[in-house]
């Protein structure tokens, strides 16, 4: 979250005599010279100070024109205000303020002047939800705020709102040193894992230990405590705090670039600078963020467990420093898809983002085939973005965005997104319609079935499936899977009977079916149906059998499983007087549930559909689930692909995560994820997975493998290891 926090008074809002006419103004601000403050049309009788192009206003000032109850804690140098449910929380000269749990980073951070407590003005208007303008002309600031719903708490008898005694918080605390408090009171502003921040003041006498995080605790005092620091809190039944253990991480390295708040090393690791970063020298004089270049060789003390830096110590003369070759620096920080969550469809727009360092030549991205060598334009000093419409006739399943960068006439390697991109511009089809149109079915419970696919795309969402019998929907009384659908009709009326399925897949683009059926009565007299006597779920090189009991004698019968013709048998056991036919199950069979049926031609007419009352089912035949290639604790190969066995039709979830260690700091990430399907023989395959051109050597590659069932669990998990080549 990012809000414009301070008001820049010559050119951020244009004036104009057009602009005042929209906003009611007092006399005054036409009668003396500005700068002024104006909410909802009431001049603020309140001294405002121009700092640097930016107006600040006394706290209580504001935050009693936007009708927000405030709160100062001198001990912490912390102020909070509250407007309805959003509550704002703020401390002198800190550039980060709390919104309803959220950190946004300020421009201009409060500020103590001649003893009074100054805030920036637009960030706590727009914090409340009011909106802002700067008119020129008038160098009035004029806010415009929605009323607040009256507060119905029960006064005193003095008038006065009455509110509890606050109660001590006792036990222990442990989240990481935001602040520390040293005029009045020593004590802590901690920062715990919900975000929720917490004042502590230090007991006298507390026990104070600090140590690195593999070290023995040593003792220590308040002043040693740095911000980034973890710390384990006991307080006393005053609430104050006892013992205070702390931990923090060191990391040394080489600085490689530096943008966009992230710190990358030469050894490729990534770090997070915090918005209280401070750069000091070996003896603690501070230096300039500016003073961390390319080749600058830094210590990072960091948040344990985290990439979160706090402070980085460089030598005393950066300029000594002799800088490593450009050509052999990592310029490229990040790439992504920013807001992709789903395969994208025609119309659609993707937006590519890379960060890195500023200023460079050219920057230019990658999808595919289809989308190459896109120019994109630094929007904010380091970042990159383009945003493309995807067209018609645009495909790629899975396929990561690759960047590349100009600095000082050379262009990096290139670097892959962590995610990559599917794009889908093609609708499902559907493979088969049970029964055909204008089938003439002798049932009237018969069953409607379709099989769809997505060859190329992005797979049938199984959840968008909607399949209509006459009218009603029935998907709710049918089967449905990514790859058919499946209804038994209930006592359809005579006559023509309409079907209407629709799918879309997960990129959005739909397809639909539409075709009708004849139900009728069976001609003549006797009793007509068709059985098999699968009484269990049959495998590869089992047999079904199926039969038939048809009074009249048909010219020909075709026997078909789901919308597979399996038969074509004439054979007739005049004793159970019924047709029969006998079909092995295929290794190519996929698994799934399959209605059975016949149709029974009777002098030469287009046939009539006999259904089975019951499906079959049928499961792949068993096999063990490996992953076959690469071997364990092998060197990954360049690309890389990962084979392995399962039951045929088995859908295999399969992952390559990622491990670094910069000294104790393990930086993980996953490299690939994606779902693939054992074939007729049970065997299954990723794509190429390519190794190279990430920001991170990897010290070990964790590929894990998972078979899944129908609705998406794990039946079996397969694991190895790889090591850098």
């Amino acid at each position: 979250m990012r809000y414009g926090l301070v008001l820049a008074v010559p050119a951020l809002f244009c004036a104009s005599v057009m602009a005042q006419d929209n906003v009611a103004l007092p006399a005054e601000v036409y009668q003396t010279p500005g700068p002024h403050v104006v909410v909802n049309g009431v001049l603020l009788k309140a001294p405002v100070r121009e700092v640097g192009g930016s107006l600040f206003l006394p706290m209580r000032a504001v935050f009693e024109a936007l009708q927000a109850e405030v709160k100062w804690f001198p001990a912490a140098q912390q102020i909070e205000a509250k407007r309805g449910a959003t509550v704002v929380q703020l401390w002198i000269k800190r550039p980060v303020a709390i919104v309803n749990g959220q950190e946004v980073r300020l421009s201009a951070p409060p500020a103590l002047m001649d003893g009074t407590t100054y805030v920036p003005l637009r960030f706590p208007a727009e914090a409340f939800g009011g909106e802002v303008k700067w008119l020129g002309a008038v160098r009035t600031a004029a806010i415009t705020i929605a009323p607040l719903k009256t507060d119905t708490a029960e006064p005193s008898e003095t008038g006065a709102r009455t509110e509890p005694a606050p109660v001590p918080q006792t036990g222990a605390l442990e989240g990481v040193i935001v602040t520390k408090v040293t005029t009045g009171v020593t004590a802590l502003v901690i920062r715990n894992a919900k975000g929720e921040t917490t004042l502590v003041e230090i007991a006298s006498g507390a026990v104070v230990t600090r140590a690195n995080i593999d070290g023995t605790p040593q003792p220590a005092t308040f002043a040693s405590l740095e911000l980034g620091d973890k710390v384990n809190i006991v307080r006393d039944a005053s609430g104050k705090a006892s013992k205070v253990e702390a931990r923090y991480a060191l990391v040394k390295g080489v600085a490689a670039a530096i943008a966009n708040n992230r710190l990358l090393l030469e050894d490729g690791t990534l770090y997070q600078l915090q918005p209280d970063i401070r750069v000091v020298h070996p003896d603690g004089k501070d230096a300039p963020l500016a003073q961390v270049v390319k080749g600058t060789p830094v210590t990072l003390d960091l948040t344990p467990d985290t990439t979160n830096v706090w402070r980085i110590t460089i030598p005393e003369s950066v300029a000594q420093t002799r800088p490593k070759p450009a050509g052999d620096a990592q310029h490229i920080l990040t790439v992504a898809a920013v807001g992709y969550t789903k395969p994208l469809k025609a119309g659609e727009k993707l937006t590519i983002q890379v960060t890195g360092t500023p200023n460079a030549e050219r920057v230019t991205a990658s999808v595919g085939d289809v989308l190459r060598n896109l120019r994109l334009t630094e929007t904010a000093p380091g970042s990159y973005t383009r945003e493309v419409t995807i067209g018609a006739n645009t495909n790629v399943t899975a396929v990561p965005i690759v960047a590349v960068m100009r600095v000082d006439g050379k262009d990096t390697t290139p670097v892959k997104s962590p995610t990559p991109v599917t794009i889908d511009t093609r609708p499902p089809s559907f493979d088969a319609l049970i029964p055909g149109d204008a089938s003439r079915v002798l049932d009237r419970n018969p069953t409607v079935e379709a099989a769809y696919s997505d060859p190329g795309g992005s797979g049938v969402d199984a959840a968008s499936v909607r399949i209509r019998v006459n009218g009603r929907n029935v998907t709710k009384q049918a089967t449905v899977t990514d790859a058919r659908v499946r209804y038994r009709s209930n006592n359809l009326a005579l006559g023509n009977a309409t079907i209407e399925i629709g799918i879309s897949d997960l990129a959005g683009n739909a397809a639909a079916a539409q075709w009708s059926i004849v139900v009728a009565d069976a001609p003549g007299t006797g009793v007509r149906y068709v059985r098999h006597d699968a009484s269990k779920p049959l495998v590869a090189g089992q047999k079904l059998t199926i039969a038939a009991r048809i009074p009249s004698n048909p010219q020909k019968i075709e026997w078909y499983l789901g919308n597979k013709l399996v038969s074509r048998s004439m054979t007739r056991d005049a004793a159970a007087d019924e047709y029969r036919a006998t079909y092995t199950i295929a290794a190519e069979d996929a698994a799934g549930e399959y209605s059975v049926s016949a149709r029974v031609y009777m002098d030469d007419d287009q046939g009539q559909v006999l259904f089975a009352t019951d499906p079959v089912t049928v499961v792949a035949k068993q096999r063990a689930f490996r992953i076959t290639a690469p071997a364990d604790k092998s060197r990954a190969p360049s690309p890389l692909v990962i084979s392995g066995e399962a039951t045929p039709g088995t859908e295999v979830r399969v992952t390559v995560d990622y491990e670094s260690r910069v000294a104790f700091l393990p930086v993980k990430g996953r490299l690939f994820s994606g779902v693939v399907k054992a074939d007729s023989r049970g065997i299954w395959s990723t794509d190429s997975i390519e190794t190279g051109g990430m920001l991170i050597r990897p010290d070990t590659y964790t590929v894990t493998a998972e078979s899944l069932d129908a609705k998406g669990d794990v039946i079996h998990t397969a694991r190895i290891t790889l090591t850098r080549r």
